[in-house]
């Protein structure tokens, strides 16, 4: 039986394509909410960056990879950022993560309701097709590839709330 190589160092691949993914998702929804103005889409993409700094602290300041090249990087960053165990907080789940799709959703819902416009109309379709491929590669695509190639495949704090 082939044994799957656990990786100590993340490939760069794996880390770009990650960021990109997210990155991209706040940028489209940035641009759907600046229908209403720049200030609510500047305030949204802040929320967005403060979720994946609030995301670091409260997962990966405990992780195997503190410290390391994961598969998103985020490994190195907390470094800077956290100690290591500083994620002693009341926090149980990641469920302040919904708001990164749900905000954009509304608003693009409602701006189609109230103003129709077409790139309106295709931002809001994008945004969807994120939030679907968002939500259906952890559980058909991450786990068997990145997740495969991870050092804590069976106790890993991400995918576990």
């Amino acid at each position: 039986m082939n044994e799957i190589l656990k990786y100590e160092s993340f490939p760069l691949l794996d880390v770009i394509s990650s960021n990109v993914i997210a990155l991209f998702t706040f940028v489209v929804g940035s641009l759907l909410l600046s229908g209403f103005n720049i200030w609510i889409a500047i305030a949204y993409f802040t929320y967005c960056i403060l979720t994946v700094i609030f995301f670091i602290w409260y997962k990966c300041s405990n992780c195997y990879y503190y410290g390391k090249r994961c598969s998103t990087s985020w490994g190195l960053l907390v470094v800077k950022l956290f100690n290591k165990g500083d994620n002693t907080g009341p926090l149980k789940s990641t469920k302040f993560v919904a708001p990164v799709f749900i905000i954009p959703m509304v608003g693009g819902l409602i701006l189609l309701l109230t103003s129709f416009d077409v790139k309106t109309l295709f931002l809001f379709i994008i945004l969807i097709i994120i939030a679907i491929f968002r939500l259906l590669i952890p559980k058909i695509f991450y786990k068997k590839i990145s997740c495969s190639h991870c050092k804590l495949k069976e106790n890993c704090s991400v995918f576990s709330t």
